[in-house]
């Protein structure tokens, strides 16, 4: 894959001066950031969609925007996507955003854009810059991620544990209570449906509709399916009890 080795090797490259671009595709939101060294120039971000044609151009269009507003052009494009991503930069099962599932995100966005594109599985990327940017020098590393779903990395000898596949680092969707809520993976009581961002959202709808988180529901202007983990991450912030009981649940 000519691509990816371009890509690749313009991504590894210890060169201060040039710019690079981030993309962090989640399964609610599509961060970009332009990138200097150890500086971000700029960055932007778009709601995630739901189709696979509409998510190529979001991150096209994110990318773009960007790029643009005179500063120095990037060289190459990172990318960070969730779920089992294998060797070729491919995810093959993405539970919490299934339009990217079998999708060649990288080839398809690299042609669009003329620049070389790398993609993994997002907290891989966040484990290998963990390992050069917060504990350099570091042999182990072990990052775990936590957001609509929940990641991991897993950095041994100062390289990244991909696994035979490329799938080393996804627990997940670890069952830790047989009879716990379904997951959208189609298992039962799997990590996530307990700590992560929509596990937080789950729990604070299901306290809002029961009558035991009247200000939750206050907030959400009286629509309990609008309270989200980011609603209550900000409400127990203020100190706002219920989202604070939210949050010991999790």
């Amino acid at each position: 894959m000519p691509w990816a080795e371009a890509a690749g090797n313009a991504w590894s490259a210890h060169l201060p001066a040039d710019t690079t671009i981030g993309v962090d595709v989640g399964g609610t939101k599509v961060l970009a950031a332009l990138v200097s060294g150890d500086q971000v120039l700029t960055q932007q971000v778009r709601p995630t969609p739901a189709s696979s044609s509409e998510l190529i151009e979001t991150v096209v269009d994110v990318v773009g925007s960007v790029s643009s507003g005179g500063h120095p052009a990037p060289r190459a494009v990172g990318m960070g996507v969730p779920g089992f991503v294998d060797l070729e930069g491919v995810a093959r099962q993405a539970p919490n955003l299934p339009a990217i599932v079998d999708l060649d995100i990288g080839r398809i966005v690299s042609s669009r854009l003329g620049l070389p594109v790398v993609v993994d599985n997002d907290a891989n990327c966040a484990a290998r810059a963990a390992a050069a940017h917060d504990a350099p020098g570091v042999d182990h590393v072990i990052l775990v991620t936590f957001g609509t779903g929940i990641g991991a990395g897993f950095v041994v000898d100062g390289r990244l544990v991909r696994g035979a596949h490329g799938f080393a680092g996804e627990p997940g969707h670890m069952v830790i209570a047989h009879e716990g809520p379904p997951c959208v993976c189609g298992q039962r009581g799997c990590w996530e449906m307990f700590a992560s961002g929509s596990a937080i959202g789950r729990m604070a709808r299901e306290l809002a509709t029961s009558g035991r988180a009247a200000r939750l529901l206050h907030a959400a202007g009286g629509d309990a399916d609008s309270i989200d983990g980011h609603l209550v991450a900000e409400l127990a912030t203020r100190g706002d009890l219920d989202a604070v009981e939210v949050l010991d649940r999790h």
